[in-house]
């Protein structure tokens, strides 16, 4: 009978001690794939980040070309009128030295 009740104790130690590391095992395996997961998630934040640092770095020169090309269009902008206001004045200085041309004619 001793017999008996020392294998069966043996039994239920080996048994709990069984099940005890197997759910020791489970727990660990999931705290490795949150890990794993964390970490899969941290690296794709990073390149990410990096992708919205080329982004905006190039957005900001194209802004810079884009602020200069502004200006240089306004800057001929202002020329064409200017240049324009001189052209009208060079036809009106025309039109009034026909004018004397034409009573110069007329006189002669």
């Amino acid at each position: 009978m001793e017999f008996i009740q020392t294998y069966i104790g043996e039994l239920i130690t080996l048994l709990l001690g069984g099940g005890v590391t197997w759910l020791w095992q489970r727990v660990k395996t999931r705290r490795e794939r949150k890990s794993d997961n964390f970490t899969f998630l941290s690296e794709s934040l990073q390149k990410m980040q990096e992708g919205v640092r080329t982004l905006t770095g190039q957005n900001n020169e194209l802004m810079q070309r884009l602020v200069t090309l502004q200006d240089s269009y306004v800057s001929m902008m202002n020329e064409n009128i200017n240049l324009k206001g001189e052209i009208d004045g060079l036809k009106r200085e025309v039109e009034r030295l026909r004018k004397e041309l034409i009573k110069f004619n007329k006189k002669s």
